[in-house]
């Protein structure tokens, strides 16, 4: 490999000095093949010039190429030996005349040179020509002046991006070092050199700089100095020395690292765990080296002001190695170790021998402060469980575990047992540890001859017995192997805890209890565990808070930092709502959640995130199953998962019953909303359920997306059927984690081909109308507020709704239409007519159109438009939630079909009162002012008929159902008639005016006609044209009075007349007659 790196920039410049010089000034691109050939004839390789090429002779030769390729010989792995994208050669004129080659300067642009190590032992690049170029073979004198190659010397080369590679056939070995940009200078091809560049490694960065005398061809020796910077870490690296090529690779001279940062440089090459040593390192030594061995007398080493010595010495094939070091002076370890500050100074004598298995560590000598500890050991950097082995013998005269509790920093200080004080050392690596002590001192306890041995794995130990009473207001109880240093967990551990204070045991063990209730109180736990230290079996009863935890399976560091798998739990409480009180803060109880809960789970740990798998239960009432992770590592507990709930039933806020039980003010609760809740945890989970019924909100097959984030909740994707149509919806609500601050909530929903009358019994609380038929709505709405009566009274927005295939039971607008005809009955009214109507039959509507806006809780629909084949009804009023009430009018028009007159004029139908139980009213003037017209007209043509009155095609153009004659001067006068009522006409027909005195003779009197007396007559026809008043709350369209002059008068007796002799007349028309038929034709 480093031949390679002194023949590569000779071999290159070989072959650019005969490409150059060799065709001298033929036309190159006339006699490539005669540049091939020479090049060919000198090297033995084959040259491709597939570019273009240009030469010039002024101001100075100059000679491009591109697309050069040089191809590797054969056995090689590699196609090319050398390529590059482009050549630019720059020479001196005046030294070619005396057959010298200077160049001032060389571009290569994208050079790759692959060089291959063959199993023959020979770089594939070295032909037997190159060889005898380099003096590898003894040719004569004439053979030797013929092929000697001319005097060369480079100024300058630059190579931009550049590639090397290496490849050993025999151990299938590759390097690769890419991105390549350096300056090179050479005075003659076998130096002196100097270079200076960048290139990229095995995921590092170098910047070299390299000088070298000229290279000893004879003895095949350089003399070079090398310093490369790595990044990332600024890591310095220099040599000066010699470097050998003759038989085998070696060389001999100083070495010196230096790192400005250690800290810094571990974590920039992504190395942690290790906290301190911010201080800069330095190491200087002689290295001798070759292939086979290495040594490193006499180094010295400094870590900040920390100085040590030592040597070190390693054999390659096997491997072998020793080494010493000590300090010089003592250390500070409260610098270089900022997690051992109990410790302040140290000093250290050690002495390390090992093979590629094991490093042992003999009988060494370590002072900390005051404390004097022997050691020896064994360290096996890889074991079958992957994780690296120390066995160590620790021994000391007095081990003071108070002192050094309380020299901890503020955030340790704490009473532990012995595992603590070995925590440190279990998190790197797996130990084999046995300790002894003279004395103890823990918990102000003198402690004798304690001795212990524990095997660390994995953050586990199994130790001996442990009992500690009174330890941080607990009673512990431990036997076996305990499972982890923290958590006190073992191979084969029985542990009961009985402890009055949950929060104080928890600060002891350092495990965080902040998701725990403050007043939590006292808890009993009792625990058997079997297994190993990966995976213990475990069953465990915890109980708190009034509730009980059963568990069964297996756990990683059940006490401190728990972490299971495959673990069955069970939760049980006789009141969720008080359980849940417990853990969110809140004031109150639930009232949903009265109930026990059941649930039960299979968790699994990671760290401290625990998923529970196949969760299921019954939460109140509520069954649940789905799956769901806990994860505890953050200040709030974050929840995510999924939960499937089968039928769950909540009580609505709002009270939608009687009226006369609860007034308006009862309906929206003015209490604080407390958002302890929202506040208590984080999560993201995905709801559904069989069904969820909130109040008269029947919710069927819902799902949902749920975000918790610090008080934001975000509900998203929230689908379910509602009333045989379906519901989606989307909403915001902010929360401050502040007493009586107002929640901010924003929501979006629609609601699609939902049934129009459970939709208006579950918002008005009562079935105000019997329909049927689909409507869909959009609504956005924002509000904020501290309690559910201010959100209602903020309560803003918009929406719409549409429909189709609208019927209205118990309406029929058709029939009341046809009621309106010329059948109708002078004795109807409209309001009779109309209550006949909604007694039975229907009305259907093709379409449903509207929009509405919200503002401080009121609705006011803007348009709310019903259209069909026989109807209109266009809806336009307020919805006052705050107070719970309405106020809408409905304008009905009737559209013209069969039977149904054309000009029926639209009339309106008012609801107004409570929400849920509201007054209709029927507005009757215009429609009833048209039903008497209707009358009027059948009357008079009854009228026309009976009484043989010119018809309206005989009528002059005047107004009026009938012409008043009146006698003047014995002559008829026509006066302009005046519009008379049917009661004027009849009037007019049972009291007529008198008639002149007839010249003839009276006829003899006759009897009284025999039928009923015309005022029985006339009552029953003011009886039929005035029918009962019914009540109309809203006032009908003023009527004219009758003129005084027609207003009825008292009828009169008919005077009896003598009888008079008189000629044959025909039969008189007497008005009882008239009356009788036209009452008959009015009835009928």
């Amino acid at each position: 490999m480093k031949r390679a790196l002194i023949i590569v920039p000779f071999v290159l410049v070989v072959l650019l000095a005969v490409a150059l010089v060799a065709p001298g000034f033929m036309d190159w691109n006339q006699y490539k093949g005669q540049a091939q050939q020479q090049v060919k004839t000198y090297t033995g390789l084959d040259l491709e010039l597939a570019g273009d090429i240009g030469f010039t002779i002024l101001p100075s030769p100059r000679f491009m190429a591109e697309g050069v390729t040089i191809k590797a010989p054969e056995g090689s792995k590699s196609e090319t030996l050398v390529a590059f994208e482009r050549l630019d050669v720059n020479v001196d004129l005046m030294p070619l005349l005396s057959q010298k080659l200077s160049i001032k300067y060389i571009t290569l642009v994208k050079p790759h040179v692959n060089l291959e190590m063959l199993e023959t032992g020979k770089l594939n690049a070295m032909t037997p020509e190159l060889e005898a170029l380099t003096g590898g073979e003894q040719q004569d004198q004439s053979q030797s002046a013929k092929t000697a190659p001319p005097a060369i010397s480079l100024d300058k080369i630059v190579i931009d991006d550049g590639q090397f590679s290496y490849y050993d056939h025999k151990t299938k070995a590759e390097t690769l070092i890419r991105n390549i940009n350096a300056d090179l200078m050479a005075k003659t091809l076998f130096g002196p050199y100097q270079a200076n560049g960048s290139l990229f490694y095995e995921g590092n960065s170098a910047d070299f700089d390299l000088q070298a005398e000229k290279f000893d061809a004879k003895a095949q020796q350089l003399n070079p100095k090398l310093k490369l910077t790595l990044q990332p870490g600024d890591i310095e690296l220099s040599y000066a020395g010699t470097l050998n090529f003759k038989e085998t690779v070696g060389g001999q001279g100083a070495l010196s690292l230096n790192i400005p940062n250690v800290a810094k440089a571990l974590e920039q090459n992504k190395i942690s765990g290790i906290n301190g040593l911010n201080v800069p390192l330095k190491v200087k030594g002689l290295l001798t080296a070759d292939t086979q061995k290495a040594d490193y007398r006499d180094f010295e080493l400094s870590l900040g002001e920390n100085a040590f010595t030592g040597s070190f010495g390693a054999l390659v094939d096997p491997l072998k190695y020793a080494l010493e070091l000590k300090t010089q002076k003592t250390a500070n370890i409260a610098e270089l170790l900022p997690d051992l500050a109990i410790f302040k100074k140290g000093t250290f004598n050690l002495k390390v021998e090992g093979d590629g298995q094991t490093t042992k560590i003999h009988e060494g000598v370590i002072k900390l402060d005051d404390h004097e500890f022997s050691l020896s050991g064994a360290y096996t950097p890889q074991t079958k469980s992957g994780r690296p082995l120390a066995v160590v013998d620790f021994s000391t005269a007095v081990l003071d575990i108070d002192t050094l509790s309380k020299k901890m920093p503020a955030s340790k200080e704490q009473y532990g047992d012995l595992e603590s004080s070995l925590r440190t050392a279990s998190l790197l690596f797996d130990m084999d540890l046995n300790l002894n002590a003279k004395k103890l001192k823990y918990q102000g306890q003198n402690l004798e001859n304690i001795g212990v041995k524990a095997k660390f794995r994995d953050n586990a130990v199994s130790v001996s017995g442990l009992t500690l009473k009174n330890f941080a207001k607990s009673d512990i109880v431990a036997s076996g192997g305990i499972d982890n240093i923290k958590a006190l967990s073992g191979i084969a551990l029985n542990l009961s805890v009985d402890t009055r204070d949950v929060q104080a045991l928890a600060k002891a063990l350092s495990v965080d209890a902040s998701s725990l209730p403050k007043d939590m109180g006292k808890a009993s736990i009792k625990a058997k565990l079997t297994g190993s230290a990966d995976a213990m079996d475990m069953t465990a009863n915890i109980a708190a808070l009034n509730g009980e935890l059963i568990t069964q399976g297996k756990v990683k560091t059940p006490l401190q930092t728990p972490s299971v798998s495959g673990m069955t739990v069970q939760l049980k409480h006789k009141n969720m709502a008080e359980a849940m009180q417990k853990f969110s803060g809140a004031a109150e109880q639930d009232p949903n959640f009265k109930k026990p809960m059941d649930v039960y789970a299979k968790i699994s740990q990671d760290g401290q995130t625990y998923t529970l798998a196949g969760l299921k239960g019954d939460l109140a009432g509520f069954t649940v199953q789905g799956d769901a992770k806990v994860d505890l590592s953050a200040t709030k507990p974050y929840l995510s998962g999924d939960l499937k709930f089968g039928k769950v039933v909540l009580a609505s806020s709002v009270t939608t019953g009687n009226t006369a039980q609860k007034s308006t003010a009862e309906r929206w609760s003015k209490d604080t909303i407390d958002t302890a809740g929202l506040h208590a945890i984080n999560a993201d989970i995905n709801l559904s359920a069989s069904s969820i019924t909130y109040g008269p909100w029947p919710l069927e097959a819902p799902r949902m997306k749920l975000a918790l984030k610090d008080g934001v909740m975000e509900i998203t994707e929230m689908q379910a059927g509602l009333f045989e149509g379906s519901i989606a919806m989307s909403s915001t609500v902010k929360s401050a984690n502040q007493s009586r601050q107002p929640i901010h909530i924003a929501a979006k929903s629609s609601l699609t081909d939902v049934s129009v009358a459970r939709l208006v019994k579950a918002l008005a609380g009562s079935q105000m109308i019997d329909a049927s038929g689909k409507v869909s709505t959009e609504l956005d709405i924002t509000t904020s507020g501290t309690s559910p009566a201010a959100l209602v009274y903020d309560l803003g927005g918009q929406g719409t709704v549409t429909g189709g295939d609208i019927v209205l039971n118990g309406v029929d607008v058709t029939r009341f239409a046809e009621a309106l005809s010329d059948e109708s009955k002078p004795g109807d009214s409209l309001l009779g007519l109309w209550k006949g109507t909604t007694k039975g039959g229907r009305t259907a509507f093709d379409t449903l159109d509207g929009n509405y806006v919200i503002r401080e809780g009121v609705i006011t629909i803007q348009k709310l438009d019903l259209d069909g084949p026989e109807a209109n009804i266009a809806t336009m009023g307020t919805v006052n939630l705050p107070k719970w009430t309405l106020s809408t009018k409905h304008k009905i028009t009737v559209k013209p079909q069969g039977d149904v007159p054309a000009d029926i004029p639209p009339f309106e139908m008012a609801f107004s009162g409570p929400l849920d139980n509201p007054a209709q009213t029927f507005g009757q003037g215009v429609m009833q002012d048209y039903l008497n017209r209707k009358i009027n007209r059948k009357f008079e043509k009854l009228l026309t008929d009976k009484l043989g009155l010119p018809g309206e095609e005989k009528k002059k153009p005047a107004k009026g159902l009938l012409q008043e004659v009146l006698p003047s001067s014995g002559e008829e006068q026509e006066i302009t008639p005046k519009e008379l009522t049917p009661q004027d006409i009849l009037q007019q027909v049972l009291d007529p005016a008198p008639e002149p005195a007839a010249p003839k003779p009276q006829p003899e009197p006759v009897p009284a006609p025999t039928e009923p007396p015309p005022q029985d007559v006339e009552s029953i026809v003011k009886e039929v044209l005035q029918p009962e008043p019914q009540p109309e709350p809203e006032a009908p369209l003023p009527q004219e009075e009758p003129p005084a002059a027609q207003q009825e008068a008292p009828a009169e007796e008919p005077q009896a007349q003598p009888p008079q002799q008189q000629e044959q007349q025909p039969e008189e028309i007497k008005p009882e007659d008239v009356v009788e038929d036209v009452l008959k034709g009015l009835l009928q």
